[in-house]
């Protein structure tokens, strides 16, 4: 209703535990349980508001602030793809934010570390989103699989850009005209 989309790669838990919304005052709050796979938000009205989002995660808590975000919590990765902020708060208490859009959280030392996303982390992001038998973050087809050639994986990558954008395009537009139906 707010504009918000949760795109969820196979085999991945993502449960909504509150969605509340006032379309009138733009107020409310989603809270989402992501306890397993990969997935993709794209936020709406409500990830504009401080505390609008949270998506708790078995490592800890994700709060997005106007934007998007992926990740995976085989990998402990959550990738900020646009937006003001994503802040991790973790189950030690410790908060890490990116404020720049083409940075991670990489959770897979314990610890939240901020750092550039790579071509590899969108590729993965992609192939798990898309492909149910991919292992994510390897490089392959499915468990078996041959390694991408970097070819392929370069149109992945490019490929993956344009669905992002294509996503934001489509929740802009759609909030457009959900502005102009109020009005």
């Amino acid at each position: 209703v707010d504009g918000s989309t949760f795109t969820v790669g196979p085999n991945s838990n993502l449960t909504i535990d509150r969605f509340v919304y006032d379309p009138r005052k733009k107020t409310g709050q989603i809270v989402a349980t992501f306890s397993k796979g990969t997935m993709r938000f794209i936020g709406g009205k409500l990830s504009k508001n401080d505390g609008g989002v949270t998506v708790k995660t078995p490592s800890g808590a994700l709060a997005i602030r106007g934007g998007m975000f992926q990740g995976s919590t085989s990998r402990g990765v959550y990738s900020f793809l646009f937006g003001d902020s994503l802040t991790f708060r973790g189950n030690n208490g410790q908060t890490q934010t990116v404020y720049e859009t083409g940075y991670s959280l990489d959770l897979s030392r314990g610890s939240a570390n901020v750092r550039p996303t790579t071509p590899e982390d969108t590729n993965a992001f992609m192939q798990a989103l898309t492909n149910s038998g991919t292992n994510f973050g390897s490089g392959t087809t499915g468990p078996s699989g041959p390694a991408n050639p970097d070819g392929v994986q370069q149109a992945n990558i490019e490929n993956a850009a344009d669905q992002q954008v294509s996503d934001a395009n489509f929740v802009m537009i759609q909030t457009s005209i959900q502005e102009q139906l109020a009005h």
